[in-house]
């Protein structure tokens, strides 16, 4: 799933994140540079602009939280990357999830200028699409509910 020029990136980017206390995401781009933006656990700017998002996660934890989730489904980029500690979780969308990145499209184009509805009617929407509730699915467990392709790589 990953090819060698993504690799290398990823390569380059754990060695710049490897053992921070702070998080990071950004993008990563056709030619396999990448932007880098560095924040906390509430607060970390998201980039899109790429074809493929990435994350880091400084506590360890090796799964995307509901606001990851929420930027990934939304967001351009096919696949998201997330770094922690030696391991590397690579999820790609599947059709289901270009389909409902069309319906968070909608609504965040109905509600623009209220953040704080957006987020409620994205998480709406992806309890319906998915039907599930999501205030009773634990984090580490949402990969499972989406269906999705994934890959761990370690490093």
């Amino acid at each position: 799933m990953v090819s060698d020029l993504l690799l290398t990136t990823f390569l380059s980017i754990q060695a710049i994140v490897k053992n921070q206390r702070n998080e990071c995401a950004g993008s990563i781009y056709s030619d396999g540079t990448y932007s880098l933006f560095w924040g906390n656990i509430d607060r970390v700017k998201v980039s899109s602009d790429g074809v493929l998002l990435w994350h880091y996660h400084s506590d360890g934890n090796l799964f995307l939280s509901l606001q990851d989730w929420l930027c990934f489904f939304y967001s351009k980029a096919d696949t998201v990357a997330l770094f922690a500690d030696n391991r590397i979780l690579v999820i790609k969308k599947n059709n289901d999830c270009k389909r409902l990145r069309e319906l968070l499209e909608i609504e965040a184009a109905a509600f623009k200028g209220y953040p704080s509805v957006i987020k409620f009617r994205f998480i709406n929407t992806i309890e319906s699409f998915f039907s599930i509730n999501l205030s009773e699915q634990a984090e580490d467990k949402l990969i499972d509910c989406f269906k999705i392709y994934y890959e761990i790589i370690e490093v």
